[in-house]
């Protein structure tokens, strides 16, 4: 790991290592925007962790135009000592503490009643979108400035530019969204205006020692959309006005968000020939982001040259001390990130493999006395169980085969099954195997505490032909329970079917760097 773990600078900043938590919504602000105890919980718990940098989650810049109820906010000065305070919670740890400013444009929610979302042009998305005047935006481009003003207040040492995933300034780069014909829209250099405005006035008003970073969707993969053909050139445009960082993302949340949270079906570091085309572009350093879940993968890519620092945002929230366990060589206790996409969705964060992300204020410590606990069930929920009763002091034994795990997740979780037993193993929890009568080892153990798990069963939806013989659950047809030949049509919830069958990137295989 000499490459990830080694110094890195930029600006007027030194990193200890070249791990970054990039910007990742936890909805856990205040309904106001401001921040809240559970959020400085959740940072400075992966600030203890071990990166480098941590980008801070996306800060609304408009006071009338925000992503939502528990979204973050800087677009008054009252929400500077709430930030402050967060910037602190990070920084005691060794963490430097950057944070992302955002002005959402059509995924907006506005704050006024009758308010319209607005964009470059008044393209139809999920509902009508206003489109912008010079006035307008100028008072967007003085939105960042100041945000980015309060954020050097509150004591953050960089700002990051949110211009991608659809998202304004993304908007504008955009030729799919920007078919303006002012000096706003048109060629590469038209559309891109906004964005080196905005840089411009940020750095005016921060200084030329205060470090940028700017997030880009270099692929949209959308038709019509911006492609890498027009991302390298602009991303030149953005390092020649004094961009510090370039974070290589890809994907929209209007029409192809599963290149935005990449999915478990998508390969690991899928989006890294993005990072490497954009590295040879441009000569200040590039963030790698996208399903990089492992600290070896991440020295890979650095080792080849690839990209100069990595991003491992879900990494982070399944593992906060994935930094740590790494720089020791304890690469066996890494909770691995799954790619389920239970963080994504708009609620306050959550994680499949690790219930205490966004409840770090709940974690409990030492039990005031040991109990004997028996854990009955193989799934996770059980093995989660056993754990924590474990490091919380109790004398534990866990049955975990007696129990027929769950195919819900089944085809998914044997490696992190495997990973989970072997951790439970290394804290003398007693584990006992094959089959079992519940009643009887109930009755001889005669436990303090008793962890039954049952499982979970899919929720089968009421539409009609949902009983005939061709029609199957995707559970089943995942764990090859059901024969479903070569026409197949697949019906689900929109957010959910964009996990499944994607394809990947030409001439890239998945987890070879």
């Amino acid at each position: 790991m000499s490459k990830l773990f080694s110094h890195i600078s930029f600006s007027a900043i030194r990193l200890k290592n070249r791990i970054v938590m990039p910007a990742m919504g936890t909805w856990l602000a205040n309904e106001d925007g401001t921040v809240s105890e559970r959020s400085i919980a959740y940072y400075a718990r992966r600030a203890a962790g071990g990166p480098g940098l941590i980008i801070v989650e996306c800060c609304c810049t408009d006071p009338m135009q925000v992503f939502g109820p528990r979204a973050l906010r800087i677009s008054d000065d009252s929400y500077v000592p709430g930030l402050e305070a967060l910037a602190q919670a990070i920084k005691a740890h060794g963490a430097c503490a950057a944070i992302q400013l955002v002005h959402p444009g059509p995924l907006a929610n506005p704050t006024v009643d009758g308010a319209k979302p607005v964009g470059p042009s008044p393209i139809p998305i999920s509902g009508e979108i206003e489109e912008l005047s010079e006035q307008g935006i100028e008072m967007i481009v003085d939105g960042f400035a100041t945000g980015a003003k309060r954020a050097k207040e509150a004591g953050f040492e960089a700002v990051e530019l949110h211009g991608a995933h659809g998202a304004l300034i993304c908007q504008f780069l955009s030729p799919l969204f920007n078919k303006r014909r002012d000096r706003y829209g048109g060629d590469v250099h038209g559309r891109a205006t906004l964005a080196l405005e905005i840089v411009a006035r940020v750095k005016r008003e921060v200084g030329r020692g205060f470090p940028v970073i700017f997030r880009i969707s270099a692929d949209e993969h959308l038709h019509g959309g911006l492609t890498l053909a027009e991302t390298k050139p602009i991303a030149k445009l953005l390092a020649k006005a004094g961009v510090d960082v370039l974070s290589v993302s890809a994907g929209s949340h209007v029409g192809s968000s599963q290149w935005v949270m990449q999915p478990m079906l998508l390969p690991t570091g899928c989006l890294v020939p993005l990072a490497a085309e954009m590295r040879e572009a441009v000569d200040i350093p590039v963030i790698a982001v996208g399903r990089i879940n492992h600290p070896k993968l991440a020295e890979n890519v650095l080792s080849k040259g690839k990209a100069d620092l990595i991003a491992m945002g879900r990494a982070l929230v399944a593992d906060p001390d994935l930094p740590q366990k790494a720089m020791e060589g304890r690469y066996g206790e890494i909770r691995r990130c799954l790619a389920c996409n239970a963080c994504s969705q708009v609620r306050p964060i959550a994680c499949l493999v690790n219930p205490e992300a966004g409840r770090e204020l709940e974690v409990e410590t030492r039990a005031e006395r040991a109990k004997r606990v028996l854990v009955l069930g193989g799934g996770p929920a059980a093995l989660e169980a056993a754990r924590v009763a474990r490091i919380r002091g109790h004398e534990v034994t866990a049955y975990v085969e007696g129990y027929k795990m769950s195919s819900h997740w089944s085809w998914l979780i044997k490696p992190y099954i495997r990973e989970k037993m072997a951790t439970l193993r290394r804290l003398s929890v007693h584990l006992e195997n094959g089959e079992m009568d519940a009643l009887k080892v109930i009755d001889e153990f005669r436990p303090d505490a008793l962890i039954i798990t049952m499982g979970s069963t899919p929720i089968v939806p009421e539409v009609p032909g949902i009983s005939q013989r061709n029609v199957f659950l995707a559970n089943d047809v995942l764990v090859d329970k059901a024969n479903v030949g070569h026409a197949v049509a697949i019906r689900g919830w929109e957010h959910r079917l964009r996990g499944c069958c994607i394809p990947q990137p030409k001439g890239h295989q998945g987890g070879d760097y």
